[in-house]
């Protein structure tokens, strides 16, 4: 993947939206509960001493994680979850949705 970068102009940048992020607080259950926690001690063991740029780690476990059941839409035994209508939201959403599917099949 080569890299892109976005330049944007300061008139540009004038016009655009303020930026809305919603923290939202889930309940973890087991066994993602155990192993959140096991993976939390892990990353701070390893990284909260060694704090140098060479130290590289692979972030995959971590985003694992995030594709807990929990954050599906309330009426799929969620949360009501405030800013659903973000398009990072639906995205996420529809991502979800389809592991879940693909997961239960």
């Amino acid at each position: 993947m080569q890299t892109l970068t976005l330049r944007r102009l300061k008139a540009n940048l004038l016009g655009l939206p303020k930026k809305v992020q919603h923290g939202v607080g889930i309940e973890i259950y087991e066994p993602w509960k155990t192993l959140y926690f096991k993976k939390h001690e892990e990353f701070s063991a390893l990284y909260g001493k060694q704090r140098s740029k060479a130290v590289q780690w692979d972030s995959s476990d971590l985003k694992q994680l995030c594709n807990h059941p929990a954050l599906i839409e309330k009426e799929e035994g969620g949360r009501d979850i405030p800013g659903k209508n973000d398009p990072k939201w639906r995205i996420l959403l529809a991502i979800s949705r389809s592991f879940f599917r693909r997961s239960r099949a």
